[in-house]
Parts: structure tokens; sequence; C-alpha cells
């Protein structure tokens, strides 16, 4: 076990949680919105980063390919919908696919999961089915799949269409992984070889780790090419923005004390400002139990956790980088693309110093 890292101490000035004043008439007109899951694009409380002004300029052309990639809970879902918000008041026809919406019959059987995906798309369009016209012709699933965007989905999408797929990297484990990527970079080339039918066409996709974990060959790769879109955690000053959004519970020093705890993880922050504006913890009791798997971020802990044990090499490596601030390559990359771990200064560091004090105590 290696020595537990500190927790930021509490300065409270007496003006954040313990005041009189009522939230709700501190902040009437954005009611709390519970930090779990999508935000709404229109919510009060999604905080716009470089990445959504990356987004809004490349969607300004009228064929595009963003590849939205971060760690759990970064905000990479909620980023897609305003992606898709975007396209649909640009006039894009917009075909959402959720990859983890597939059984694992059709993960297991390429030819179904392309005609699921081929299905799916008409569907999500409104189009009549006209699958299986197409289906029937004597070649692979790539070419089936290929053909039909042609003849049968971008022909109905005017003035364009948008193809966003969440969950990407649900793909991992298949057998199809490289085919599949591989085709969907075919499209994105297709535009310049084919630009009458293919110009219009954009593609936005969320995957949750780094490209090379997803396929082998990066010559095939759709996420080398067109733009990515790394979510990064939140500055001072967006996190700063939440506090706003919520109310205000902390003064400025309190801020600081809560962003030093989590580094501005998207999904942490939203949730610690949740519950503080709820009254369900004040800041010193927050701070206290945060490290606890029972506390305010136990369910996050938890699953962190056993995410760390799912390849028998991760645990051993995560101990080496909390002592030594390094570790073996292949694992160092997983662990940084998992959002485990970060660089600073040459060395491998806890992404924020919540991780550093769990990880700690529990390994």
């Amino acid at each position: 076990m290696t020595g537990e890292a500190a927790l930021p101490t509490p300065h409270l000035s007496g003006a954040g949680l313990g005041g009189d004043v009522p939230l709700a008439a501190a902040n009437p007109r954005a009611p709390l919105e519970a930090p779990e899951g999508t935000i709404a694009p229109e919510s009060p409380h999604y905080v716009q980063r470089l990445a959504d002004g990356v987004a809004e300029d490349e969607q300004q052309h009228a064929g595009y390919t963003l590849t939205i990639q971060a760690g759990r809970q970064m905000g990479k879902s909620s980023l897609l919908g305003r992606v898709m918000q975007r396209a649909q008041q640009a006039g894009k026809q917009v075909a959402f696919i959720d990859f983890q919406s597939f059984g694992a019959a059709e993960m297991a059987d390429p030819s179904a999961l392309y005609y699921q995906f081929c299905y799916l798309i008409e569907d999500e369009l409104g189009l009549p089915p006209e699958l299986d016209k197409h289906w029937n012709a004597p070649l692979p699933p790539v070419q089936k799949a290929t053909r039909f965007m042609e003849r049968r989905i971008l022909p109905a999408c005017k003035p364009g269409g948008l193809l966003a797929l969440d969950e990407a990297d649900s793909l991992l484990d298949t057998a199809i992984n490289q085919d599949f990527f591989g085709m969907l970079r075919s499209w994105h080339n297709l535009r310049a070889m084919r630009p009458a039918v293919w110009g219009p066409f954009a593609l936005a996709q969320v995957i949750s780790t780094e490209p090379h974990m997803l396929i082998d060959n990066l010559s095939q790769s759709p996420f080398n090419v067109g733009t990515n879109l790394r979510l990064e955690d939140f500055t001072s000053a967006e996190a700063a923005r939440i506090n706003t959004s919520h109310g205000s519970p902390l003064s400025a020093a309190e801020q600081a004390t809560l962003h030093q705890l989590l580094d501005g993880h998207p999904y942490l922050t939203r949730k610690a400002y949740y519950l503080l504006s709820k009254r369900r913890y004040t800041l010193a009791e927050l701070l206290k139990e945060a490290d606890s798997e029972t506390g305010p971020f136990g369910d996050h802990l938890r699953a962190l956790l056993a995410r760390l044990h799912t390849r028998p090499d991760l645990p051993a490596a995560m101990r080496q980088a909390l002592r030594a601030g390094m570790a073996d390559t292949a694992p160092r990359h997983r662990l940084i693309a998992g959002g485990l771990l970060k660089e600073s200064g040459g060395r491998l560091v806890p992404r924020n110093q919540l991780y550093g004090a769990y990880l700690s105590r529990v390994l």
C-alpha cells in the first residue's frame, strides 16, 4: 500500500452553504438537474469548452467528420447532442445510432450487425423500409452497407445528412472492428471521390478510449481524418460557471478548494455542486467523505476500481505509478487513456487528488 494522498483542507468563509438565502431565490430560472446522464443541448447547466467552438466551426462546412474522444463521464454524449441539434437547425437529416443498444447476438455476427446498423439508419430517418431490396446483392456486408448508403440513404437526405454514432468503442471486442472503422474512413474519403453524392455527408462519433485501443491498423482508422475533439477537464473558470448556475453555493475560496480536489473532472464537479446546492452536504462534509466508497462519489470510485481490475496488469501498473511516477509502456497508455493517470513534469500522477487518495488507500 502506498501512502495516502491528502485531501484539501476546506477554508469555509461562512458565506457559502451556511447562508440563509434560499437557493431557488438565488437562481429561480435554472432548476437543478441531476448530474447523471446526458445534458440536454438547451440546458442552462451545460458548460461550453474549447471543443464546442471547434465543433461549431467545423459544422460550417457541408460535410465533416468529428470524433469526440475522452474518458468516461466527460460530457461526450452531451456534446454529440449539441452537434446533432446544430445539424438539424442547418436543415440536415440526422440519424442517431447508439451501439449500446445492440444485442450480443448482433455483436457476434458481422452480417447481423451491419444489417441492424443499416436498418436503424433508415428507421431513424423515417424512411419506408427498403433495406431488404438492397441487401440481397451478392456482396460482403461492408460493400452492402456502402452501397445502401449511396443508393438509398444519401439521396434521401437533402440538403445533407449527419450520421451520429454514440458508444462506438462498444465495437472494440467484436471481430469486425477494423473492417467497420475502415468503412467509416472510406465514407469520409468518398466526399472527395464522389462529391455529388457524398459531399454533404457528415459523420460524428463518440469514443471513450484512445484510437489505438480500438483498432490495430491506424491506416484503416477514421480517427486520424477529419477533426478529433478531445474533451478536457473543466478549468477553474468553467467550474465557476457551474457554481453560478447552481445558485452560487460556494465562495471563490471554497471553489478553489473544491477544484483542488477534483481538478475539474466534469461529472464529479457537477455532482459536487448539485449535492452542495441541494444541501445534502456542506463543503467540509463533502471533503471529509470524498474518497469513501459510501461517500458522495462512492459509485464513481467503485466503478473506477472495477475498470482497473478488468486487466491483470493494470493494478500493478497503477501501484507503480503511485509509488514511482512511472509504469510500463502498454499499461501506462491504457491508464492514461482510461482517465486514471496523467503526465505532469515527466512523471505519471493521478488524474486528480481524489483519485490519488482513493487508489493509494485501496491498492
